[in-house]
């Protein structure tokens, strides 16, 4: 079950964020929350499944997407403030 992945939250967050000004620091926040699942599966030397695999490509695609709009808003507004 997705919900039960400890990155799933923050990025359910990233993706739901209605304030445009917070989306880069959700979206960064998702990221660094997939990395630590990493380095924690890595640090004890097990494997993701392929099922939090697949939601993971998913979430980072998604991710992205979230990005690119940031990243078009604010070339569009010519603002460089995060």
């Amino acid at each position: 079950m997705k919900d039960s992945y400890p990155w799933y939250v923050p990025y359910i967050n990233a993706i739901l964020e209605l304030d445009r000004t917070r989306v880069a620091q959700r979206v960064e926040f998702a990221r660094c929350a997939i990395d630590e699942r990493f380095d924690d599966l890595e640090s004890r030397g097990e494997l993701l499944s392929s099922d939090e695999r697949a939601a993971i490509d998913g979430a980072l695609s998604e991710l992205r997407v979230l990005e690119r709009e940031v990243k078009y808003r604010r070339e569009k507004s010519g603002s460089h403030v995060r």
